[in-house]
């Protein structure tokens, strides 16, 4: 059984906004590590590819968000996509060593007691270029397994 066809654990992010399914195999980093509200190692370490979930204040559209986030990356792909059934912008680039990256970004109003906060949540994973092929369907597992917390409905 391939390594993307089990989860190992459920990973509940900020204020609980979201959870998702890290796959076998693969390891959560301890906070501090990087700045992400998570990061999850590949089986081969960071280094040979990695996911992450970055929340940040959103800029007027998700297509500002991927230029400013990606910036200095080729740009091979783009187009709309339904993360737990929100609307969300997936964009594939490639880095300047060839690397891959799939990066999934979503903009959500969320209803605090002293008033509504936008929040940007970008789910990105970066892979090393012979990592490519085995871990792109890990990414899309673990981005079919997000879901988002009930007050974003």
């Amino acid at each position: 059984m391939s390594a993307a066809a089990l989860a190992q654990d459920v990973y509940y992010g900020q204020l609980d906004l979201y959870s998702l399914e890290v796959p076998w195999g693969w390891t959560v980093l301890p906070e501090g590590s990087l700045q992400a509200d998570v990061a999850i190692a590949s089986p081969g370490g960071v280094g040979r590819g990695s996911i992450q979930v970055v929340l940040a204040n959103p800029g007027p559209t998700l297509e500002d968000d991927a230029a400013y986030a990606l910036e200095g990356t080729l740009i091979t792909q783009q187009r709309p996509v339904e993360v737990d059934g929100f609307p969300c912008l997936y964009v594939a680039s490639t880095g300047p060593r060839g690397e891959g990256s799939n990066t999934v970004f979503c903009t959500f109003t969320i209803p605090f007691e002293d008033g509504p906060s936008e929040v940007g949540i970008m789910i990105t994973q970066t892979m090393h270029p012979d990592e490519i092929a085995s871990q792109e369907p890990v990414f899309w597992q673990v981005v079919d397994s997000v879901r988002f917390h009930e007050m974003l409905y």
